[in-house]
């Protein structure tokens, strides 16, 4: 997926910053963006494991969460 949006120019690492609800396994595999010069943001209900908050973050994303009581429904608005 992001090396079909580089080869569309869609993206450029350095300058591109993708912002993503984190989805099942989506956040998860995405999480590998950042070393390849993306930002990464992914957007998810405070009430999901800290363990995958931890390990997102290790992976070098960017956290941002929404109201627990909304479920994914706010984070995906949010994202």
């Amino acid at each position: 997926m992001i090396e079909a949006a580089e080869r569309a120019r869609k993206i450029t690492p350095g300058k591109t910053v993708l912002i993503r609800t984190d989805f099942r396994q989506h956040g998860i595999g995405l999480a590998f963006v950042p070393r390849e010069g993306y930002k990464l943001i992914l957007t998810m209900p405070e009430t999901m494991s800290l363990e995958r908050r931890v390990l997102l973050r290790a992976f070098g994303a960017e956290i941002v969460l929404t109201p627990g009581h909304k479920r994914m429904k706010r984070a995906v608005t949010q994202g």
